[in-house]
Order: C-alpha cells, then sequence, then structure tokens
C-alpha cells in the first residue's frame, strides 16, 4: 500500500497528461494479441516453410529477462563503491543512497544499450532498406517489399529476443523501484515499447520494428552516460557529452523517427496490404504517443542546458535529488 500511495503523490499535471494517453491505450492490448495470434496461425498455415514469427519464439523471454535482474543486482555491487566515493562529497543520507542508485542504474544503461545499438545496425545492414538517414545504402521502398513473407535478416530474431527481454525486465522493475516524478510518463513509455516490439514481431512488421529500436536505443546510451556522471565529470566532458545527446535525440529520435517511420513509413506507407488495417491504427496511434514522448523529453533536454548556461546547474529536472537534499538540510536546519 506505501508503495500504491507514492505512486499517486507522483500525479503532478504533468504526469496526469501522461496517465491520460495511456488509459486509451490499454483498449489496444485484446485487439493486439488477437490480431497476432490469427495472422501467426494463418501464416503457419498457407506457408509451413516459411519460419514465421510464432508465440513459442517469445518463452525465453521468461528465463532471459530474470538473467537482467541478476546482472543488474551484481553491477550495482561493483559499481557502488566507485559511485560512493564520487558523490559522498556532494549528497549525504538518502539522497545519496538514491544517487547512487540510480546512477549505478545508469551505468549499465550505458553498456547494453551500446551493445543493443550496434547489434540493431549489424542486423540491419544486412538488408536493402537500410536507408541512408540511418547511415546505410538502402531505399525505404523495399520496406515492405514481400510482406508478410520478406526475407528475415540474420541474427535478428536473437535481436529482438534481447530487446523484449530486457524491456520486459526493465517493466515489471519499474513497479518495485523507487517511486520516481516521472513514474507515469516511463510508465506509457513501457507500455508503448512493449506493445511496438512484440507486435511488431508477431505481425512481421519487423522490419520497421528494427529501424523503430535503433532510432530509440542510441539515444539512451548517451543520455544514460551524461545522467550517470554528470555530478562529478569535468564540465567539457559533461558539454560533450550533452551535445551528443541533443544530437542523438533530435536527428534519431525526432526527425529521422517523424519523417522516415512514422510519415513515410506508417502513414504513407503500404500499412493496407490485403485490405487489412485493423491493427495499423493501434500501431500508428502507439508510435504517435512515442514521438509525443520523445518531443517532450528533447525540451527538457533544452531546458537542462538553459539551465546550466543561465544558472551553472547541472540538474535532472524529472527526478531532482537536489531537491531531496534540500529539503533534509531545511529540517536540520528548522531542528537546531
Amino acid at each position: 500500500m506505501g508503495q500504491i500511495s507514492e505512486i499517486w503523490k507522483k500525479l503532478n499535471y504533468s504526469q496526469m497528461w501522461f496517465l491520460a494517453i495511456l488509459v486509451p491505450m490499454f483498449s489496444f492490448l485484446p485487439r493486439m494479441f488477437t490480431y497476432c495470434d490469427r495472422f501467426s496461425r494463418q501464416l503457419k498455415l498457407e506457408r509451413p516453410d516459411y519460419q514465421s514469427a510464432q508465440w513459442d519464439d517469445l518463452l525465453p523471454i521468461i528465463y532471459i529477462a530474470p538473467i537482467f535482474t541478476i546482472v543488474k543486482y551484481y553491477f550495482k555491487k561493483i559499481a557502488a563503491p566507485y559511485f560512493e566515493g564520487k558523490l559522498g562529497k556532494k549528497y549525504s543520507g538518502d539522497a545519496l543512497k538514491l544517487k547512487i542508485y540510480k546512477s549505478t542504474r545508469n551505468l549499465f544503461k550505458v553498456f547494453y544499450f551500446t551493445f543493443i545499438t550496434l547489434f540493431g545496425f549489424y542486423v540491419l545492414s544486412d538488408t536493402n532498406y537500410h536507408t541512408s538517414l540511418m547511415f546505410g545504402k538502402g531505399d525505404l521502398m523495399y520496406l515492405y517489399s514481400d510482406w508478410p513473407y520478406q526475407e528475415i535478416p540474420k541474427y535478428l530474431k536473437l535481436y529482438y529476443l534481447i530487446g523484449l527481454s530486457y524491456h520486459a525486465e526493465d517493466t515489471i522493475a519499474h513497479f518495485f523501484h523507487p517511486i520516481q516524478n516521472d513514474f507515469f510518463e516511463m510508465l506509457l513509455h513501457h507500455y508503448i515499447t512493449l506493445m511496438l516490439v512484440g507486435g511488431s514481431y508477431m505481425t512481421s512488421f519487423w522490419n520497421i520494428g528494427i529501424i523503430v529500436m535503433i532510432q530509440m536505443d542510441n539515444g539512451d546510451a548517451i543520455g544514460s552516460a551524461c545522467k550517470a556522471f554528470m555530478d562529478f565529470a569535468s564540465i567539457p566532458i559533461v558539454l560533450t557529452n550533452y551535445l551528443g545527446i541533443l544530437f542523438s535525440w533530435i536527428y534519431f529520435r525526432d526527425a529521422v523517427f517523424a519523417y522516415e517511420t512514422l510519415w513515410k513509413g506508417a502513414f504513407f506507407g503500404q500499412f493496407r496490404i490485403n485490405d487489412e488495417n485493423s491493427i495499423h491504427i493501434p500501431f500508428i496511434a502507439l508510435l504517435i504517443g512515442l514521438l509525443i514522448l520523445n518531443l517532450y523529453w528533447t525540451v527538457l533536454f533544452f531546458r537542462m542546458g538553459y539551465r546550466f548556461i543561465s544558472k551553472g546547474e547541472v540538474k535532472d529536472l524529472q527526478n531532482p535529488i537536489e531537491d531531496l537534499k534540500k529539503k533534509r538540510d531545511h529540517k536540520k536546519t528548522a531542528k537546531s
């Protein structure tokens, strides 16, 4: 009950907007499941020789997801002393514990998202729709060629399995982590991610799914590095990292995602294949929801940059641990 009360305490005006977007999207779940199940059965009947996506493909998530939990736990145990030594000069008490927790978690994300981004580019390089905007030589016109029986790139199923396992574990862990101010926006992000990744795999839209995953993942690698080290890294390093975040976020998550994936791939793509569009409206709605989150976070990054220029402060505007520190200091002053 304590965790639930903490969740509702975080329901401020901005989080209410994200909750208002999330609630209607829950209606997509039964429709998505029904369509995916019917679609996979149909493909198996029509082309038994084709390695179409089946529910059994996702069973390894049951044991891969807990592996992420174990790895994160030991990663935190190993990295915590380092961050405690660095952050102990600035924080103490609950603020220090929370900061160490977030820093170790973000350091793990640096390694994971760097790996999964490079792996994604490697898998995508084996296709003819790896476009120039994604640093390839292909053409988007081939994105839906031969759908739903297009050639499956080497290691694509492994790539999807790792990505789904990570996001499934991260979604479950979201309810057990210390409750932050961005609880509902991250819950919306987790839900959209699982629906898009799982749905695209089961409906043979993994060709556009892998592009979206790469566009989202590469920015998380750079952003996590900034969050992990921003309290004690030198100003040149922080600024370099910040500029890297802006480029990655604006280029991949905002511009290329909106233009190539959403606009050309979804709105004007071959989404009405075989006159079947019952599942495509939810897909487009989920993609729009993801774009809204991306634009919101881009605004936050610009605000962080402006705050640094105007006040010389490096601060996480979503979950400012500095405010927790100030509250603790205020209580000490009041008691004395």
